[in-house]
């Protein structure tokens, strides 16, 4: 599965989830696809995966989410696919610590705000 989603080879993806594979298949540290994907800025990737049900809120050997990671490597436009995607920002990991938080830290307003936004969202959408 990750080679063939680094190659970016959708159809074998397809073929590979029909066979029974998981597109949220961890490697040893945890990591899926859509972590790899956050991780190195590929908003294109990060968008099909979720669009072929990779779990956003899927959490690391660590509790991490791929959401901390593409808020880290300041991947803003990962950051919106991921919180559109359903990725919780108020989410914490094994230290306490959320992507909301991460992004302030890292002086990155714009993600704190669209994580803010993302949240009155879904507040609203449940009341």
């Amino acid at each position: 599965m990750f080679h063939a989603i680094y190659r970016r080879e959708w159809a074998m993806v397809e073929e590979l989830l029909r066979h029974g594979a998981s597109i949220d298949t961890q490697d040893i540290a945890g990591w899926t696809p859509l972590f790899w994907a956050a991780f190195n800025g590929h908003a294109h990737v990060v968008s099909r995966l979720i669009q072929l049900g990779a779990n956003p809120d899927l959490r690391n050997e660590d509790g991490e989410l791929a959401l901390f990671w593409a808020v880290y490597k300041g991947h803003d436009d990962v950051v919106q696919v991921l919180i559109k995607g359903g990725s919780g920002g108020h989410a914490q990991d094994a230290s306490g610590m959320n992507s909301r938080d991460l992004a302030k830290l890292l002086g990155r307003e714009e993600v704190v705000e669209q994580i803010d936004e993302e949240s009155t969202s879904v507040r609203s959408k449940r009341h």
